[in-house]
C-alpha cells in the first residue's frame, strides 16, 4: 500500500498514513489485517496510541474473526477503541453481533471523553475473557459486555464457561 507505511520498531508496530491524492481527496483509507494470525478465544489487548487529529480521521483498533462464517454482524465484531475525527476526544468501545448491532441501533457501546487523545499516547485495552469483554482506557474501565448465555446470536466469541456452571 502506499498510503500507509508500518514497521515493527523495539517490539511496538509504529504505523504512519501519507497523503496520496486519491480521486481529489488529500488521504486514502487504509487498515492493516492480520489474517490468519492467530484467533485467541481469551486475550489481554492493549495498545497504546496516538489518535490523529482532523475532521476526516477515523482510527479504530477493532477485531474480528478469521473465519466469517455467515458474515457480519453474525461472526462478531469488537471496537477496542474508535474515534471519529469530527468527535474530537470522544472515544468508543462496541461489540456488534447478530442481536446487538449498529444498523438495528442495538450494539452495546459506550463512549469516554479524551480530549488529549490526539497530544498524548493512551492505552486502549480489551479484556476478553471467559464470558465477558472488558473495555479500559488506561486504567479506567467503562463498558462491559457480558455473554447473557442465550446463543451465538449474541455471543458469537466462542464458547462461554458461563453455561457450564449454570
Amino acid at each position: 500500500m502506499e498510503n500507509v507505511k508500518w514497521e515493527v520498531k523495539d517490539g511496538k508496530l509504529i504505523i504512519e498514513a501519507h497523503r496520496d491524492n486519491f480521486e481529489g481527496y488529500e488521504y486514502s483509507s487504509a487498515r492493516l489485517k492480520i489474517v490468519g494470525k492467530g484467533d485467541w478465544l481469551y486475550a489481554l489487548v492493549e495498545v497504546s496510541a496516538k489518535l490523529p487529529l482532523g475532521v476526516g480521521a477515523w482510527p479504530a483498533i477493532w477485531m474480528m474473526p478469521t473465519n466469517f462464517g455467515t458474515g457480519w454482524p453474525d461472526s462478531g465484531e469488537i471496537d477496542i477503541m474508535e474515534h471519529v475525527g469530527h468527535d474530537q476526544g470522544r472515544i468508543h468501545a462496541s461489540v456488534h453481533t447478530n442481536k446487538y448491532n449498529w444498523p438495528n441501533g442495538t450494539h452495546k457501546t459506550n463512549q469516554i471523553m479524551l480530549y488529549d487523545c490526539s497530544e498524548a499516547f493512551h492505552n486502549y485495552v480489551l479484556e476478553k475473557l471467559p464470558g465477558v469483554l472488558r473495555f479500559y482506557v488506561d486504567d479506567t474501565r467503562y463498558i462491559a459486555f457480558e455473554d447473557e448465555v442465550t446463543g451465538w446470536q449474541a455471543w458469537p466469541f466462542g464458547y462461554s464457561l458461563l453455561v457450564s456452571r449454570r
